[in-house]
């Protein structure tokens, strides 16, 4: 098999059964339907190094492809003919290039994707939300991404629960109504950026998760820190350029972990002028304090 002499076969951390006469549905890593067909390849943390993901891509009944945590380069290559699909993890690689050749494919039955930690470049196609409609985890953080909120890019995500876009280049505004767009969301990740604007009112509106955590830490967010219609609700809004919080937010009990119920408006954030390690209070021997300037 050509993906196994292109990834250094003989090098891996186990290669059990690649390389041999035996049937490949017992090599490791390895998984097939009740047709004998390859439905999964599971090589995480395996010692897999080169270019060799292209050589997978005309497996038409993959399911699971875990590669993450290997040396893996080249650009994403096409993924022809994979419509079933549902769960994709290349995270921890170093693959380069862009997804608009990746994207424009339909995965119908897409579910989870992990492309975090490697050095993709580009915008964010919007062709996401329109081939990958079944999407419930989307990971494309530690990247290279230029993008900005469009209407089209999440409008028919209904399914998604996670959204992790941190430590990118990402820029522009949240847009408002984002839970009419992810009705489940309950994990959303924008931290590292270079957004800016407010912090729309309305966000998560009509959002059935339980508990929604919200990153939006070490951005250029401003002026005042909305009430969120959100029960309970943790989120880091440290390194931004808020200048005060609105009134009803300080009640908030349940906010970041019943934080704001101890420790009121600290809890959320420190006041202008102060400081503690994690941009607000956590505990009572971890006060927000006065800054010295020099």
């Amino acid at each position: 098999m050509k993906f196994y002499s292109s990834t250094q076969g003989s090098n891996w951390l186990n290669n059990t059964g690649w390389d041999t006469e035996v049937n490949e549905c017992t090599w490791f890593g390895v998984e097939c339907d009740s047709n004998g067909k390859i439905s999964g390849i599971c090589l995480p943390r395996n010692g897999l190094t080169g270019r060799g993901l292209v050589y997978l891509t005309y497996l038409p009944s993959l399911k699971h492809m875990d590669l993450s945590q290997n040396d893996l380069v080249t650009p994403l290559p096409p993924f022809h003919q994979m419509e079933f699909l549902e769960e994709v993890d290349l995270s921890h690689n170093m693959f380069t290039g862009y997804l608009h050749r990746w994207s424009s494919r339909r995965f119908p039955q897409l579910k989870y994707l992990n492309l975090s930690s490697n050095a993709l470049q580009g915008s964010i196609p919007v062709e996401i939300g329109i081939n990958m409609h079944s999407l419930e985890s989307l990971d494309l953080s530690h990247n290279q991404f230029t993008f900005e909120f469009q209407e089209s890019f999440y409008r028919d995500l209904h399914n998604l629960t996670t959204l992790r876009l941190s430590h990118n280049n990402l820029v522009g505004e949240l847009p408002s109504y984002e839970g009419v767009y992810y009705p489940k969301l309950s994990e959303l990740n924008v931290s590292h950026n270079r957004m800016r604007g407010e912090l729309p009112k309305d966000l998560f509106h009509n959002n059935t998760a339980k508990t929604i955590n919200l990153d939006i830490s070490q951005n250029h967010f401003g002026f005042v820190f909305p009430y969120l219609a959100i029960q309970r609700l943790n989120v880091n809004a440290s390194g931004n350029r808020f200048q005060r919080l609105d009134e009803n937010v300080c009640s908030q009990a349940k906010w970041n972990d019943g934080d704001l119920q101890t420790f009121r408006c600290d809890g959320l954030m420190c006041p202008p002028e102060t400081f503690n390690p994690v941009g607000r209070q956590v505990s009572i021997d971890s006060p927000c304090v006065e800054c010295k300037y020099a």
